[in-house]
């Protein structure tokens, strides 16, 4: 009985040895077996900010070019409803005249708030083209208020290295009269208007010539006591 009693003790403390031996185990890691991937860094307070700051430009843009879309429809409506759309015209076309070793980078017309020419482009091939047309359109009767703006820089690679860090704008407005049954034409030119020995600033200037003819295709009034 003993003997029994003595066996019976060993084998338990045996099964005792084996269930802590195989816990162990099972609580140590495997190294076969990968760790977890680190969770990805948050995006960062100037990323945020970054994105952001593009997002409102986006959304600036479309509101802008919404606004444009919705000026040029209220002038061509005002001018259908009026008469204008046959009985009125405006051709205007803008050129540049300037050859004192400058490069035209920007040119933006504008036709009573709405701009109708914009182009910008720093490689000065804004020069390749000495006239841009600005409008081909009906316009109402009235009063129209033209305004330009000009970039120009300083031409790369020309004879005076230092013109390559000239830049100036030139600025101006002018007004035109549409009349009834009428084709007004208005031409704008760059030029140098300023002496030769005005600073090159101011010897850029704009002029506006505007010209009425007799629109085709308009009734032309009959005189009084004239034969139908």
């Amino acid at each position: 009985m003993g003997r029994s009693l003595a066996a019976s003790s060993l084998l338990a403390v045996s099964i005792l040895i084996a269930g802590s031996v195989g816990a162990q185990q099972s609580a140590a890691p495997n190294p076969s077996t990968p760790a977890p991937a680190a969770p990805a860094a948050a995006t960062d307070g100037a990323t945020y900010s970054v994105r952001l700051r593009d997002i409102e430009t986006k959304v600036d843009e479309l509101k802008e070019n919404l606004r444009r879309s919705q000026a040029r429809l209220t002038l061509l409506s005002d001018t259908v409803l009026s008469g204008g759309a046959s009985g009125c015209r405006a051709e205007i076309d803008f050129a540049n005249d300037i050859q004192s070793g400058l490069d035209l980078v920007g040119v933006t017309v504008t036709i009573d708030g709405v701009v109708q020419l914009n182009k910008q482009d720093e490689s000065g091939a804004l020069m390749a083209a000495r006239s841009y047309p600005v409008l081909r359109a009906a316009v109402q009767p009235g009063d129209h208020t033209v305004q330009v703006k000009l970039s120009y820089r300083g031409e790369k690679g020309g004879l005076f290295s230092y013109m390559a860090a000239f830049h100036a704008d030139v600025k101006s407005s002018d007004t035109f009269v549409a009349t009834e049954g009428k084709l007004v034409r208005v031409h704008i030119a760059a030029r140098e208007v300023g002496g030769f020995f005005s600073p090159l600033e101011k010897r850029l200037g704009l002029v506006f010539d505007a010209k009425t003819e007799a629109l085709q295709g308009a009734a032309t009034p009959k005189a009084d006591g004239a034969t139908p």
